[in-house]
């Protein structure tokens, strides 16, 4: 176990739980791993206080491509020390002037970087391969119809809804 009976940490266990969850420090999450470039990327990041003393910090986040860094955002944070996890950032980040292809969204606490990267992909809409062929329906709506239209496709429309003749 990691206590002594007398429930205190056992000699130097303390510090190496604590560098044990050094990586654990920063929870970082993304909405979609494939954006486009009329998108943005949705990033939700927070910092767990079990590992932090009481102090003030300078978070640092970052997107990183090919060409180096394309985004960043500065915050200056005070850790209480009272709770579990402290609120760091809720941003949507708008992708339009970024370049098809691969990024990593990145963060640091007081310039050190922290194990919490996340990797994510860029696509230009034009780059896609088009759609084309028929597609037969039975029972979508007009706005369904629609958007097959809008994609390339040609569609034929049942109105008897005779199953053995459109099967």
């Amino acid at each position: 176990g990691v206590l002594e009976e007398t429930l205190d940490y056992k000699s130097g266990l303390y510090d190496t739980l604590v560098e044990g969850w050094q990586d654990m420090r920063i929870c970082l999450n993304i909405d979609h791993y494939n954006i486009y470039q009329d998108g943005t990327l949705d990033i939700d990041a927070y910092l767990s206080d079990l590992t932090m003393t009481a102090a003030d910090y300078t978070v640092t986040a970052r997107v990183i491509g090919d060409k180096g860094t394309v985004w960043s955002k500065t915050i200056d944070l005070t850790v209480d020390g009272k709770g579990y996890t402290t609120p760091i950032l809720k941003e949507s980040v708008s992708a339009a002037q970024w370049e098809g292809g691969e990024y990593r969204l990145s963060m640091e606490i007081n310039g050190m970087p922290i194990d919490a990267v996340k990797t994510f992909w860029v696509n230009e809409r034009e780059d896609l391969p088009g759609l084309s062929g028929t597609i037969y329906v039975h029972g979508l709506s007009d706005v369904g119809i629609d958007f097959l239209k809008k994609q390339g496709f040609l569609v034929g429309v049942s109105i008897d809804g005779n199953q053995a003749i459109h099967d």
